[in-house]
């Protein structure tokens, strides 16, 4: 048996080796907020509240909102998982990934939310080509884990809303909000938890906001 046979047969075997080795299933997640009964119920009261006391604008509860695209980097317009651990590098999750960009993702979660809020007559996603009198425009600027040590992390969103007369083109007011959640583990399941209860909190703060007066 010659040296080339020799090479051939352990080449061979390394490469079979090489297929038969399995990659790790890659977990998808997506944001899904649990709204509880008693936030919805909140929610109307105080939209009741407020149309007794007349300080909604115009009384909104005939207006039509239409939520324009979550504007954002590239860094949330694909589906991976960002982790911070320094203060200048963005990672992500070998193994897991969002089940849609978090722009889009997000998107869905603010629908829901003012949907159940009640405060306008519709809420229309971007794709609608039915006119609206308000446009609900934002710019995402985080939605990450932040790591702080081996045992500390935290689910962090950050974005900036402008509501927009569609008749005038004028912005009516604006906000950012800044939603911070303790996260269960430093892993991608735990990243998900942790903003997936940010999602909830920004979703709140945004319903109040636009609940109040100009």
């Amino acid at each position: 048996m010659n040296n080339n046979y020799l090479l051939f047969l352990a080449l061979f075997g390394l490469l079979a080796s090489c297929a038969t080795e399995t990659v790790p299933a890659t977990n998808i997640y997506t944001l899904s907020p649990r709204w509880s009964k008693q936030w919805s119920n909140k929610h109307e009261t105080q939209q009741r509240k407020r149309k007794t006391q007349h300080q909604t604008v115009k009384n909104t509860g005939h207006i039509v909102l239409k939520l324009a695209p979550v504007n954002a980097t590239r860094l949330y317009n694909n589906t991976s998982i960002i982790y911070i651990n320094t203060r200048y590098s963005r990672n992500s999750y070998a193994y897991s990934r969002w089940s849609d960009a978090p722009v889009i993702l997000l998107q869905a979660v603010f629908q829901q939310a003012l949907e159940k809020s009640k405060l306008f007559a519709a809420v229309l996603p971007p794709v609608s080509t039915s006119k609206a009198r308000l446009i609900l425009e934002s710019t995402l600027f985080d939605f990450s884990q932040h790591i702080m040590d081996k045992q500390h992390s935290s689910g962090v969103i950050s974005i900036r809303f402008y509501l927009v007369n569609n008749v005038t083109r004028q912005v009516i007011k604006s906000r950012q909000f800044m939603a911070t959640a303790p996260a269960p583990a430093n892993n991608a399941q735990g990243a998900v938890m942790a903003l997936n209860k940010a999602a909830t909190l920004v979703s709140h703060q945004l319903v109040q906001w636009l609940g109040q007066a100009k």
